[in-house]
């Protein structure tokens, strides 16, 4: 199974588009693994796509994450973690889970930066 099989992107009460288990999924799975668009911190604001960009961990740096993980809300109990990774020499950024998650639940992240929005209500998978 691919890693796009595993999840799917739709509507989120609340929250605008949002990333999906498209069937159960295993603690520990890697759902994606993103090259970056690495760009000095701050040139984005007052652009479409400000609020969009990742801590690059570098000094005065941000990027754009090409994978799925740019659609993962946020949530203060993330069920997914990002780390940075070096793949055949280039700096990836990883989307794995940190629990078992169910099939429709929604995958989600902690943007761990101060939050510039008001977070929508947790919504309980059934």
């Amino acid at each position: 199974m691919t890693k796009s099989e595993l999840v799917t992107v739709q509507e989120s009460p609340g929250k605008g588009r949002g990333v999906f288990a498209a069937r159960d999924i295993f603690a520990g799975t890697v759902i994606s693994v993103a090259h970056a668009i690495p760009f000095p911190t701050d040139a984005l604001d007052g652009t479409p796509i400000e609020g969009h960009q990742f801590d690059y961990e570098q000094d005065d740096q941000d990027c754009i994450v090409l994978g799925v993980q740019q659609l993962i809300n946020h949530a203060d109990a993330p069920n997914c973690r990002c780390v940075w990774e070096v793949v055949d020499g280039q700096r990836m950024h990883k989307v794995f889970t940190v629990r078992d998650i169910k099939a429709g639940e929604e995958l989600t992240i902690d943007y761990e930066v101060p939050l510039w929005f008001e977070p929508a209500p947790e919504v309980a998978v059934t």
